[in-house]
């Protein structure tokens, strides 16, 4: 695992925050987070999948293909989704789970600063900072959590080989 704070250079990271946290940025409704959440209202939240199936899915793909996926210097994408959490009075931790059946590594990374956090397997918690990624193997479970101290909690999660 390994944390790096400040990851983008700035005026690349605010072109891509206003992007991701604008009012015409494409959210889409789901109602579970992971293929093991049941109808529970508490793992609701919206995603935005830029690339997946091998291909990109969204026409947002070449900016973030240029500032965030080429640096990463990946073999191969898996998969490349937007996460939008909504806040919630109480912070709510969800499930444990891996991202993707297949050996693969993990890129997340913050657009806001809030309360929310990822928690890895051993019970390391890393915090929601802007600007902030996250790389961790794909076998490690993890989990997300919502925020208390802001409208909502955003990253990209990018999943590769």
């Amino acid at each position: 695992m390994k944390v790096v704070d400040n990851y983008l250079p700035k005026e690349d990271f605010i072109e891509l925050k206003n992007i991701v946290m604008g009012k015409d940025f494409p959210w889409y409704f789901s109602e579970n987070l992971t293929l093991q959440d049941d109808n529970n209202s508490t793992t609701s939240y919206f995603t935005h999948t830029l690339y997946c199936k091998n291909k990109p899915n969204s026409g947002l793909f070449d900016i973030f293909d240029e500032k965030v996926i080429k640096k990463i210097n990946p073999f191969s994408l898996v998969r490349v989704k937007f996460n939008c959490y909504p806040s919630t009075k109480v912070l709510v931790h969800h499930k444990p789970h891996l991202d993707c059946d297949q050996p693969h590594k993990n890129f997340l990374l913050s657009f806001n600063t809030c309360d929310g956090f990822t928690v890895m397997e051993n019970g390391t918690k890393i915090q929601s900072v802007e600007n902030r990624a996250l790389f961790f193997d794909g076998d490690i479970k993890h989990n997300s959590t919502t925020c208390t101290d802001q409208k909502a909690r955003f990253n990209v999660n990018i999943n590769y080989i």
